[in-house]
């Protein structure tokens, strides 16, 4: 079997985001993927959760010194956000004028992170990244099309029953 080749299961439930039925289920899939494929070996797995799951906000700062402005922002997200030493989160620079300086800022509760590795530990499973769906269907763009790279642009992502809408600014959805 060649390398380079991929393939693509699928397996569908219903939970909500945040619920240990979501986790369970979860686990209860992987342990019947590693049942049917006994000799296959996952590695450098990539997970794609719900757009759900995600804090996706913007702060807008005082344009100052960078590192006074970098200092600012994690007071801000420690004054909006009560739990932010739960959240595991990334920043990046939107938009910046004389006055202004708004980041981007994407976060997923620590917790939902680590029960997410700890099953795929345990069904030999190696987690190279967890995205989530919005910033992978940009991805996928960037791959079609690689001059969209570093570019700002509106992603419509249009499926049977749904359309989801994607806004890349320099390259961060």
């Amino acid at each position: 079997k060649d390398k380079k080749t991929s393939r693509h299961d699928a397996q569908s439930y219903r939970a909500r985001p945040f619920d240990d039925e979501l986790f369970e289920k979860f686990s209860h899939i992987l342990k019947l993927h590693s049942e049917h494929n006994p000799n296959e070996q996952m590695q450098k797995v990539s997970l794609i959760l719900p757009d759900s799951m995600f804090l996706i906000d913007t702060i807008n700062i005082p344009t100052i010194q960078k590192k006074a402005m970098e200092s600012s922002l994690g007071v801000a997200i420690q004054a909006i956000y009560k739990n932010a030493d739960e959240i595991e989160y990334n920043t990046f620079q939107v938009a910046q004028n004389k006055q202004y300086t708004t980041y981007g800022l994407v976060g997923i509760r620590k917790s939902i992170i680590s029960k997410l590795k700890a099953i795929c530990a345990d069904n030999q499973i190696s987690v190279s990244n967890i995205t989530f769906s919005a910033n992978s269907a940009a991805d996928a763009a960037f791959v079609l099309n690689p001059k969209l790279k570093n570019s700002s642009f509106v992603l419509l992502d249009i499926k049977e029953r749904t359309a989801r809408y994607s806004i890349v600014v320099k390259g961060r959805t």
